[in-house]
């Protein structure tokens, strides 16, 4: 995405992710992982097959999103962590981080929260 790693603010082109690789590279653990994530952030019930995607050998798993949202000249860098920890036959999330630095043309601002 190279709008966003040259910090422009371009609304009138757009650009194309896509997801390549050999069968078993992980594809659809991305896309999943997109599904949940889009779940746990909208407010759903977390689906019970999520614990499928801990390893075995770990009682835990992490999702790290990172957000760029543009506004007139501003560009927010928004980051939201989960940890999800193996639960019975479910998962339950233990921890959820949200951090926003603000870039401003030459300034930048930081702030986390925990919640």
């Amino acid at each position: 995405m190279p709008h966003v790693y040259r910090r422009e603010l371009i609304r009138k082109t757009a650009e194309i992710l896509g997801i390549y690789g050999q069968n078993g590279s992980g594809k659809t653990t991305v896309i999943d992982a997109l599904y949940y994530l889009h779940q746990i952030m909208i407010g759903e019930v977390i689906p019970e097959e999520i614990v499928d995607y801990l390893d075995v050998n770990s009682d835990h798993a992490k999702i790290l999103a990172d957000f760029h949202i543009y506004e007139s000249s501003f560009i927010y860098e928004v980051t939201y962590a989960l940890t999800l920890k193996s639960w019975e036959k479910s998962a339950r999330i233990v921890q959820e981080t949200l951090s926003c630095a603000v870039n401003d043309g030459d300034k930048r601002s930081n702030k986390t929260v925990f919640i």
